[in-house]
């Protein structure tokens, strides 16, 4: 049973996030969605800044999550992606 007190933030550490997007791409690859090719670039989830990446997107590690264009996702203040989906 797990813990519900349990500080998720321990998860995070501060000192990996960097300051802007940019700094937290480690590269791109060309993506097709709909039969149309976007360059998409690639994020280290643990260098997310605390804001919002605008799909295409790729965030590989652990997992990997696929940010179609048109979506967007946001990283909150312990490392959480939080993704919203457009209408």
């Amino acid at each position: 049973m797990s813990d519900p007190t349990q500080d998720l933030a321990c998860l995070l550490d501060p000192e990996q996030r960097r300051a802007t997007l940019a700094a937290a791409q480690t590269g791109q690859h060309d993506v097709v969605f709909d039969g149309k090719t976007h360059a998409t670039p690639l994020y280290a989830r643990e260098a997310l800044p605390a804001d919002e990446i605008q799909g295409s997107a790729i965030n590989p590690r652990d997992t990997t999550l696929l940010i179609p264009p048109g979506d967007r996702v946001r990283s909150d203040a312990i490392g959480n992606l939080i993704l919203e989906v457009a209408p």
